[in-house]
């Protein structure tokens, strides 16, 4: 059935506590920032509060219906894939899901690693306390699973048992207990939700835990992504052909803005020859690119790739097809993108740069030229705006880096054009950049209840 998160739930990030390591601290923060601008870029109510009574007043005042609440540590992994498969769950006659915890001498805990809350019935059921550490007398009895999922405290289900019993209460206990005694739904996170995310616990192997979410960022320096999805912007100088274009390789999006533009050739009397330069942090990205421009007939996009895809990550792999499909309806078919994709190898030069523009000396090796005739565009696509990169810097950090090197920019090559995508926009707002570097005001860092003052 599923739900439209953009109008029926909110996120709330919650930093109640500190990591015993500073690195662990740090780690958590940054991906929590991404978490939180993410989901906003999604177009998805999302913030971020040092304490849970903010955050459930917020979640009140919103008026979602669905909240979900989460602390810094959480990694989902499979962003879709969590997404589509909670939608599954949030029925009406469900209070909450989460992780449940059913240990011995306490009554059920919710987890506060990662819970949802249907908020109508929240309200419905008298708004219980979501913290108490205290006995309780008249909780509601219950059922529960005899398999766990691990260990023997975490039960794959629970439901409404006849009676009443005392309990020691923690966090959530008495949530659940109004729920259960209303007739409500309370569902544990099943197998596919689980594995959806990854969760620094306090005292975990810190080195070990960032080593699988590192994976991610390894993935990146070796993969290529099949499938390019950013949007062809209102072009902010469209009488002028492109001249030279800085972009990474990625899917088949360099095409499309040489054929919105066109392209300039010696070989067809222009005064200059367009220029594509490919820069990356992945080799194998730069080589597959090498590959498709020497190589490639122009047929087939996806069964080639398929082909060459011995020794590299090819990412997207599903979505190839269809992305094939609509690309050659932009070209007007298969013929007419072969014709105009021979001319084009022919007609223009190509360069591969190993770059990472977050790197110190990025500066000195762009080798930049000026515009003669046509226009300049250097596309940093979502570079400040990665989730690999949040593994190592906060987002103050990547607006600091974007700010100077627009700086470097402005300075240097004020003729040049930049189209970038971030979730900032002067404030906390989604946005999208495509102008002159002239254009540019620096962008202020959004600001989350650890970021520095």
């Amino acid at each position: 059935m599923g739900i439209n998160y953009k109008t029926s739930a909110s996120f709330h990030c919650v930093n109640d506590f500190n990591y015993q390591t500073r690195g662990a601290n740090y780690f958590a923060y940054n991906i929590a920032e991404y978490w939180v601008l993410e989901f906003r870029h999604l177009g998805i109510r999302s913030d971020a509060h040092s304490s849970w009574h903010e955050a459930f007043k917020s979640a009140l005042d919103c008026g979602s219906q669905w909240a979900i609440f989460y602390r810094p540590g959480n990694q989902f992994y499979f962003k879709s894939e969590f997404l589509n498969h909670l939608s599954d769950y949030l029925l009406e006659d469900t209070m909450c899901l989460g992780h449940i915890l059913d240990k011995e001498n306490e009554y059920l805990e919710l987890h506060p690693q990662c819970f949802v809350l249907n908020m109508d019935l929240y309200k419905k059921i008298g708004r219980p306390n979501y913290e108490n550490h205290r006995v309780i007398d008249n909780l509601q009895k219950y059922q529960r699973s005899t398999e766990n999922f691990h260990d023997n405290y975490t039960p794959m289900w629970i439901k409404k048992d006849s009676g009443q019993i005392s309990s020691y209460t923690t966090f959530g206990s008495e949530i659940i207990s109004r729920a259960l005694c209303e007739g409500y739904n309370v569902v544990p996170f099943n197998e596919t939700l689980r594995n959806a995310k990854i969760f620094l616990y306090d005292g975990d192997d810190f080195l070990d835990t960032f080593s699988k979410f590192k994976k991610i960022s390894d993935h990146a320096a070796r993969g290529y992504y099949g499938v390019n999805t950013e949007r062809l912007l209102k072009d902010p100088f469209p009488d002028k052909k492109l001249e030279t274009l800085y972009i990474p390789p990625s899917g088949l999006l360099p095409f499309k803005l040489f054929r919105e533009k066109g392209y300039l050739s010696r070989k067809k009397g222009d005064h200059v020859t367009s220029r594509l330069t490919l820069y990356d942090i992945s080799e194998p990205a730069l080589d597959i690119y090498r590959n498709l421009l020497s190589n490639w007939s122009g047929e087939n996009y996806p069964d080639y790739l398929q082909h060459i895809n011995k020794n590299y990550s090819i990412k997207e792999k599903g979505r190839l097809d269809k992305e094939w499909h609509s690309f050659l309806n932009l070209f007007g078919g298969e013929s007419n993108w072969l014709n105009w994709f021979h001319d084009f190898k022919y007609n223009c030069e190509f360069k591969f740069r190993d770059i990472n523009i977050l790197s110190r000396d990025v500066y000195n090796r762009l080798f930049l030229t000026k515009p003669e005739v046509g226009v300049n565009i250097m596309w940093l696509s979502n570079i400040f705006h990665y989730m690999p990169t949040h593994l190592y810097y906060s987002n103050e950090q990547l607006m600091n880096h974007l700010n100077k090197f627009m700086k470097f920019l402005k300075l240097n090559h004020p003729d040049w054009v930049v189209r970038y995508n971030t979730t900032e926009k002067g404030t906390a707002d989604v946005g999208e950049y495509y102008d002159k570097v002239t254009s540019y005001k620096d962008l202020t860092p959004a600001k989350f209840p650890w970021s520095s003052n």
